[in-house]
């Protein structure tokens, strides 16, 4: 059985821990947070949170002796993986670029040009059909609704992100 836990991001860190050991992962949502201040110089407390959750699922369980030990889920939407990125890349508080897609549909550009390629990299679209892959590139059926994203550029060149993450598909803004 699947069961939604809330996780307050200003939780004990005792209580964080006790719980953390009950789950097998962490969605990270979308939102309008302020992840870091620049005036203050300050992450907000719920990147502070997500930090010792990342640092958890990433540390604390990924490789005992060099084996996985227990995997432990990190996902994230929008503000989720933005907040994903910036973990993975040690906390780059300047890794989101700001974009113009409020309420855009847009295609889909895989890395590969075969689908049968993108079932073979990716767990997420392993199950998909290789019509609705191709569907998705050739038509303008993924929903964007952001103010920030990272450059696909700082995938390639910021090793931190280039050897966490394995890049499945992009797009492209209006700036390149």
């Amino acid at each position: 059985m699947v069961r939604a836990v809330p996780i307050y991001f200003d939780m004990p860190s005792e209580d964080l821990d006790a719980l953390l050991e009950k789950l097998d992962g962490v969605h990270f949502t979308g939102g309008g947070l302020d992840l870091y201040n620049f005036t203050s110089e300050s992450w907000h407390p719920y990147y502070v949170t997500a930090k010792r959750i990342f640092n958890y699922a990433t540390s604390n369980l990924a490789f005992a002796n060099g084996t996985v030990h227990r995997q432990f889920l990190l996902t994230g939407i929008c503000q989720g993986f933005e907040l994903l990125s910036i973990l993975a890349s040690e906390d780059k508080n300047d890794l989101l670029r700001v974009l113009e897609y409020d309420n855009v549909l847009r295609p889909v550009f895989w890395e590969w040009a075969s689908m049968d390629d993108v079932k073979r990299n990716s767990r997420l679209f392993a199950d998909f059909e290789p019509s609705l892959l191709l569907a998705m590139a050739e038509q303008e059926l993924a929903f964007h609704y952001h103010t920030y994203g990272v450059s696909y550029s700082d995938y390639q060149t910021i090793s931190a992100l280039n050897n966490f993450f394995k890049v499945i598909a992009t797009d492209h803004t209006v700036q390149g």
